[in-house]
C-alpha cells in the first residue's frame, strides 16, 4: 500500500494522477475492426508518455513499446479482431520515466 505521506513537494495544482505519480487509463473499443481507444488522465510533470502493449492478460507475457505521444489519448490499431489486449502508460518527463499505470484489458472488437 502507498503511503501518501511520502510525497516528495506539495504544491497547489490538482492532482490528476493516481497515488504517487501513476496515471489512470481507460480502453475502449475503437470505431473500427481492430482498434481501441486509450483515454488518461494527463500527469501534470509529463512532457510525453510511453505506451505499452501485451496480447493477452496482464499477468503473463512480455510487455512491448508501441509509441511515445505528446497527447494524454491513443488509438492502437491493427490490432486482431476478437482478440484480448493489455495496455499501459508511464508519463516521460525531465526526471525520466515515471512510475507504469495499472494495466487495462480490453478486447479488440
Amino acid at each position: 500500500m502507498e503511503n501518501p505521506g511520502n510525497s516528495k513537494n506539495s504544491n497547489s495544482h490538482p492532482d490528476t494522477s493516481e497515488g504517487s505519480g501513476k496515471v489512470r487509463v481507460f480502453a475502449t473499443a475503437g470505431d473500427r475492426c481492430g482498434e481501441i481507444d486509450l483515454i488518461w488522465q494527463p500527469h501534470q510533470k509529463a512532457t510525453a508518455y510511453l505506451l505499452q502493449v501485451l496480447k493477452g492478460n496482464s499477468r503473463t507475457g512480455r510487455w512491448r513499446d508501441i509509441d511515445i505521444v505528446t497527447r494524454s489519448s491513443y488509438t492502437a490499431a491493427g490490432l486482431k479482431s476478437r482478440s484480448v489486449y493489455s495496455f499501459r502508460v508511464a508519463p516521460l518527463g525531465f526526471e525520466g520515466l515515471g512510475i507504469w499505470s495499472e494495466a487495462v484489458i480490453q478486447k479488440a472488437p
